[in-house]
């Protein structure tokens, strides 16, 4: 069996695990490539982020989710505002500019959830916080 050195993880694979007879980098490394460069297009796109933006914004939390402070396995959800961003987009601010000065921060699926399903409405989470610390039906059944 024919083996080589892939260019990118100097890993030595036999050639069956690369795309083409003469490809110096293995299929898991072109995926891994793609994978990323996906991410970083993503991100610029969505959110006008560099994956080095993203990276200091995951550090600057301790690489857990803002919302219940949790280590996932996952990459965080990037949170944004969508008023902020529409309302700097109608002030004529570009896209790319208006989606970077609306990101908060980075959250874990279930909390990034719990914000859409009370539509980043503040009070009605503390209305929750409350009704959790103090249940009504404890007084009545009692």
């Amino acid at each position: 069996m024919t083996k080589r050195r892939c260019t990118t993880c100097g890993k030595t694979r036999i050639a069956t695990q690369y795309a083409t007879a003469k490809a110096r980098v293995c299929t898991p490394c072109k995926r891994e490539t793609a994978r990323k460069n996906a991410r970083a297009l993503r991100l610029a796109k969505t959110y006008g982020i560099t994956p080095d933006d993203d990276e200091a914004i995951a550090v600057a939390q301790g690489k857990r989710c803002a919302g219940c402070k949790e280590r996932r396995r996952y990459f965080l959800h990037v949170d944004h505002d969508h008023k902020v961003e529409r309302d700097l987009l109608a002030k004529g601010v570009p896209p790319e500019e208006a989606a970077r000065r609306s990101v908060r921060g980075k959250l874990c699926a279930r909390c990034n959830k719990v914000l859409r399903d009370v539509r980043d409405n503040a009070a009605t989470l503390e209305s929750l916080a409350e009704y959790l610390r103090t249940p009504p039906a404890k007084a009545v059944l009692s």
